[in-house]
């Protein structure tokens, strides 16, 4: 939305010739107005909150997240750490805002914490003060791309953030010890293809080749084809194939002039052969 706002009078402005009505400071003016007069705080105590916010904050964020945010800062006072989550119908997500001394590592915490509780971020914003406060909006949703709209989320939401940012617990472990939300699988129908890579030749079978696959096996990063070979009528079956004890090197019996392309011109091409000897 914001973007296509700056794409829209950026082009205005080129109509315009240069003779732009509304610039940067202009639009930060009217969005800190329209905030007071949705507040109805008094100008110096509007003044205050204008005072510890950069320029770029009045920028990035749209009205209604501005009035959430202002009232959640003047809500918490001198609290190290205040957190809101509330649904954002226009977004189909739930706004989360933390509000907490900034410190490096914070970004980090939020997002794993994020995680862990089963939320999807989908878009974050991030903001410090002029005072050294963070306050990041966060939209995020279920793993089925639904808000965190449950009451029993929401609370899970919140005391994951506060364990994160109190470092109870160890983060990285609860991260790789939590499940994939979904099977990747799940996603998008895979066919089942096989490659052979024995080290000497390589075989290609198709998916309709393969007759089964097994993927149950637990604990395993193997999986169990069954493979369909017909054999052709006039041909015969081999039933078993001797060990092969001696690999010869591969030998030079021709070359194919002006092969390749080179850096320098075209190059030959050496054509090798390799003997297979059985016992």
């Amino acid at each position: 939305k914001q973007l296509l706002s700056d794409l829209y009078e950026a082009a205005e402005e080129v109509l315009r010739l240069g003779h732009k009505q509304k610039g940067r400071s202009e639009r930060i003016t009217a969005k800190q107005a329209a905030l007071q007069g949705a507040l109805g705080w008094s100008d110096a105590a509007f003044a205050t909150l204008v005072k510890r916010l950069p320029e770029a904050y009045w920028v990035a964020e749209p009205e209604d997240v501005l009035a959430a945010n202002a009232r959640l800062v003047a809500g918490a006072g001198d609290a190290p750490l205040s957190i809101a989550a509330e649904v954002y119908p226009e977004r189909g997500a739930t706004l989360v805002t933390i509000y907490a001394a900034d410190h490096p590592g914070l970004f980090y915490r939020i997002a794993g914490a994020i995680n862990v509780a089963g939320g999807n971020i989908i878009d974050a914003r991030i903001h410090t003060t002029r005072d050294g406060m963070a306050l990041d909006n966060f939209l995020v949703q279920d793993p089925l791309g639904r808000p965190f709209d449950d009451a029993g989320q929401l609370a899970r939401l919140r005391q994951a953030i506060e364990d994160a940012l109190a470092n109870r617990g160890k983060l990285v472990e609860r991260l790789q010890a939590r499940p994939l939300p979904r099977p990747r699988a799940e996603a998008f129908p895979i066919e089942p293809i096989v490659l052979i890579d024995n080290s000497l030749v390589r075989y290609f079978i198709s998916k309709r080749q393969v007759a089964e696959a097994d993927e149950s096996a637990e604990g395993e990063n193997v999986e169990h084809f069954r493979i369909r070979q017909d054999t052709p009528r006039l041909g015969g079956i081999v039933a078993k194939l001797g060990p092969l004890v001696r690999l010869d090197p591969f030998n030079e019996f021709g070359r194919r002039p002006n092969y390749y392309p080179g850096k320098k011109g075209r190059e030959d091409a050496l054509v090798m052969a390799m003997e297979l000897l059985p016992p």
